[in-house]
Order: C-alpha cells, then sequence, then structure tokens
C-alpha cells in the first residue's frame, strides 16, 4: 500500500542540481548564452514559415518557454531536461538509481 502522497512525480534535488551546473556559464555570463541562429528559431515561430537548416521543432518550444520575456525560462528548461536525460542514460547503464 502507498503512503499519501507516494505517487506524485516531482523534481528531484540531483536533476535541480544538475540544471544549475550546466546553466552556471549563463549565470556567470549574466545573460543566457546565444548563438547566431537564436533570433532564426524565435523567428520561426511568428509565421507559417520553415526555414530549410533549422529543426521545425526546437523554435516552437523555444518560444513556449520564452513567452516574448525573456530567455531565462528556456534556458532554465534546457539545463532541467539534459539534466534529467543524463540521469536517464546514467540508469539506463547502470551507473544510477
Amino acid at each position: 500500500m502507498r503512503k499519501a502522497g507516494q505517487g506524485r512525480r516531482r523534481v528531484p534535488a540531483p536533476h535541480l542540481a544538475g540544471t544549475l551546473l550546466l546553466t552556471w556559464p549563463a549565470f556567470l555570463n549574466g545573460y543566457p548564452i546565444l548563438f547566431s541562429d537564436t533570433g532564426a528559431f524565435l523567428h520561426q515561430t511568428l509565421g507559417p514559415l520553415m526555414i530549410w537548416d533549422k529543426p521545425w521543432i526546437y523554435g516552437p518550444l523555444l518560444h513556449l518557454f520564452h513567452q516574448r520575456q525573456s530567455l531565462w525560462p528556456p534556458l532554465l528548461a534546457q539545463g532541467l531536461m539534459l539534466s534529467w536525460l543524463l540521469w536517464l542514460t546514467a540508469r539506463a547503464l547502470g551507473l544510477a538509481t
């Protein structure tokens, strides 16, 4: 029998620590690290255009977290996703529990 609240999904502290470790260069920089095509990914969500050399899914995902406000939420979301994927990989290899 499970205790109350045991079935809830939550973000464990190691994932949050991994997120901070993966995003510390941006905090040190004082602004999320941008690349020359960051604007193209954001522009791709403004109309029905698909840029031939850009993955079509990354722009909408970036815009989902961006909300025309700040690039910090996409940075933190990417750090959290990468931390989680690294943990899944380690678990699949038997290196994590």
